[in-house]
């Protein structure tokens, strides 16, 4: 074979490999070098391919996707910079424990420092960021090594080995591919001599580690509290609230956890944001599951706590402070905790008082909520209370998920909560949104998307828009516009008078929604008040496509109407 059937045809074992590995969809940027992978990869009909024109938000929405199917995303992209433009999305995956499967297409080793035209050093370009990463060198005609490496890389992003076991969490892998010019044959059409991918692999089924007995039995008796932030196992949810009921443990439930919102239950607490402010609350045991929570003011009680928590991962200890941690499936945790007689006292002192915090405080967050004009708080209870069972909601990072926490009750509604809480930018929201949208288009169309975000957060990932132009995601995009970075308003700096807060802290963008809407073919409504609001919400239910609405808010009057909150509840 010449090289341009070489690469064609080392281009499709590879493909080939990825599908046996039960891969289905796969986000491909534009490119030259990139061409024979492109070329593979779309005439395979069993995996779904998207085009993207701008790698950024081509990860978040692969980011995005992965995270509504639990499974790995193929990344494609050319050389160069091309693949520094996944950097941010990688980052998220990583600490989010997403898994990716990046493959960045690239020019050989001896044109790596040459000057070569959009040639730069892409080995270990992600470092720390990636669970795995292979340089699989130019085609050759005997494949064995590379699908070996190909399926290492998959099972490395499930973070399992070749047997199953669990090892590390799941996570983005990154494959380097080169190839020599030409990098096609004359004619793609004719037949090629096939390469053959040689072994054919399957995933193992993930096998757990088993918690052991003295690990429930040696923990210390006594008033309990659960924590959960997000987690990874949807399935756990159950388990949790069984176990909660066994030992007389309140829940502290994120609104990304799965229980926020699952189901009514007078364990599940939802105004520990607000009590912890002015309660003193001292358990004898914290039983963490999840990664930590969006609240500050819980965080800081974790470290107080910290000498008496522990935390169960299904992987032990992955970016956490947590002195304790078991190695546990949750779901097996609980069980064994059941099984082996956990009990806290049957008339938990503290179990008592918190549910006593939680009912006092929702009174007083209900009450405020319905006689103050409209304020960010209650659109993004409006909006969540607006969810049916089996919607998804995206949280954007600063204002919306933190008044998400302060705010929203459990209201007994199984929806599916998102964020990009692994390092919380506000960098791809949007991008990752329509992933999530494009995932629930294509399998349950009964399904709603909602995406509340900031007005800053909705510019920077205004590409990210472009996709439903092409695709035709059904999601709604509630855009709180209070003219920049609200959540700067509550640091200190706002306070210090500084002639340059507005500037290089507030950031307003100055830029117009409805005609950002009209740019991408997306329905666009405005509201100033909740009626408009939720009447506003009802319609978009009901279209196709993608809603925008635009809730305007003044940022002074919204830092005020919090302020008073807390004061009232300072008081009471």
């Amino acid at each position: 074979m010449n090289t341009g059937e070489l690469n064609l045809a080392w281009s499709r074992a590879m493909v080939e490999i990825l599908v046996t590995t039960g891969i289905k969809h796969a986000c491909i940027s534009p490119g030259s070098r990139n061409t024979p992978l492109v070329l593979a990869i779309v005439e395979q009909t069993s995996i779904n391919c998207i085009s993207h024109f701008e790698e950024r938000s081509a990860g978040y929405f692969a980011l995005g996707m992965a995270k509504k199917l639990s499974e790995p995303v193929i990344l494609i992209c050319t050389s160069g910079t091309a693949a520094a433009n996944y950097y941010p999305a990688i980052i998220e995956a990583n600490y989010s424990r997403v898994p990716l499967i990046v493959i960045t297409a690239d020019r050989p080793d001896y044109l790596v420092g040459s000057g070569e035209n959009q040639t730069i050093h892409q080995k270990n370009l992600y470092g720390c960021h990636v669970r795995y990463f292979k340089d699989v060198g130019l085609p050759v005609e005997d494949p064995i090594n590379m699908t070996h490496h190909i399926f290492s890389a998959v099972i490395m992003s499930l973070g399992i080995n070749g047997e199953g076991l669990l090892l590390n969490p799941a996570g983005p892998v990154h494959i380097n591919v080169p190839f020599e010019e030409p990098l096609i044959p004359d004619n793609i059409n004719i037949p090629l001599e096939n390469i053959e991918p040689g072994i054919q692999y399957a995933i193992p089924p993930i096998q757990y580690s088993k918690v052991s007995e003295d690990a429930v039995k040696n923990l210390p008796d006594g008033d309990t509290i659960i924590i959960c932030g997000r987690m990874d196992d949807d399935q756990s949810k159950l388990s949790i609230l069984e176990l909660s009921e066994f030992i007389n443990a309140p829940i502290f439930a994120d609104p990304t956890s799965g229980l926020r919102y699952w189901k009514h239950h007078e364990n599940i607490i939802t105004t520990y944001d607000l009590f912890l402010r002015n309660e003193n609350i001292e358990p004898n045991l914290v039983i963490r599951f999840g990664s930590k929570p969006a609240s500050k003011i819980l965080c800081n009680k974790l470290n107080d706590w910290n000498d008496k928590t522990i935390l169960v991962d299904s992987i032990g200890r992955f970016n956490d402070n947590c002195k304790i941690v078991i190695n546990s499936r949750i779901k097996n945790f609980c069980e064994k905790g059941i099984s082996q007689n956990l009990r806290a006292s049957k008339k938990s002192k503290t179990a008592e008082i918190i549910k006593l915090f939680e009912s006092k405080y929702r009174n007083t967050i209900s009450d405020y909520i319905q006689n103050q004009p409209m304020f960010e708080g209650s659109v993004v209870t409006a909006c969540i209370e607006s969810l049916k069972k089996g919607d998804n909601l995206i949280l954007g990072n600063s204002m919306p998920i933190r008044d998400a926490d302060m705010f929203t009750p459990n209201l007994g509604v199984d929806i599916n909560v998102f964020a990009n809480r692994g390092t919380s930018g506000i960098d791809g929201v949007t991008s990752t949104a329509m992933g999530i949208a494009a995932i629930t288009s294509l399998k349950l169309k009964s399904e709603n998307t909602m995406l509340i975000t900031g007005d800053l957060a909705f510019f920077y990932d205004l590409s990210g828009l472009y996709q439903s132009m092409r695709y035709g995601m059904k999601l709604t995009i509630v855009v709180i516009n209070n003219k920049g970075g609200g959540i700067f308003s509550f640091l200190p700096v706002s306070n210090y008078g500084t002639e340059y807060f507005e500037e290089f802290w507030l950031t307003n963008p100055n830029l117009s929604i409805p005609k950002a809407a009209q740019l991408f073919n997306c329905l666009y409504f405005f509201a100033d008040n909740i009626k408009a609001l939720n009447e506003s919400l009802e319609s978009s239910r009901q279209k196709d496509g993608v809603t925008i609405i635009e809730v305007s808010s003044d940022m002074n009057e919204n830092t005020t109407a919090h302020k008073a909150l807390l004061e009232s509840l300072t008081t009471k």
